[in-house]
């Protein structure tokens, strides 16, 4: 691709996000042309869109969830496994279904997804992230990583 037509690309409008993901900051990349989704802490996103979905980890995890037959696919970025006293219904009352906790986030990406056209039979998935970070503290990510293979196994 020549320099003008990235360039006229990279002037392109953006598809319209699907309803419900309009707070996630997208933009074209100047030398690519591609769509990039940025999504930060306690984000997730879905697009039916041919859309670069992009974030930064370190202990945190993010779950790539998508459906190849139908297109649809989607990324969340969570921090934590689940709210501290789960099991508790003050902490629930007081988090709600915030998807910076991988409980809450794993459900709402997975089922926009079927919502919007994928086969729970047909996901495919890949995880990132769940580094140690700081060695002199609880090792947050292997706490991440260890929730989120056990709810995908479910």
């Amino acid at each position: 691709m020549d320099e003008q037509a990235k360039w006229s690309d990279a002037k392109a409008p953006l598809p319209r996000a699907m309803k419900g993901f309009d707070n996630i900051r997208r933009y074209r990349d100047p030398s690519s042309g591609n769509v990039i989704a940025k999504l930060l802490p306690g984000d997730f996103y879905v697009t039916k869109e041919d859309e670069v979905l992009d974030t930064v980890l370190g202990s945190c995890v993010s779950a790539c969830i998508r459906n190849p037959k139908t297109g649809v696919g989607g990324m969340n970025h969570f921090m934590l496994p689940h709210p501290r006293g789960e099991s508790g219904d003050s902490w629930n009352a007081v988090t709600g279904t915030a998807t910076r906790y991988g409980s809450a986030s794993m459900e709402q990406l997975i089922n926009k997804i079927l919502v919007t056209g994928g086969l729970r039979s047909d996901l495919e998935v890949k995880i990132f992230g769940g580094a140690r970070v700081l060695a002199a503290i609880t090792d947050v990510g292997e706490h991440n990583l260890i929730f989120v293979r056990a709810f995908l196994k479910q």
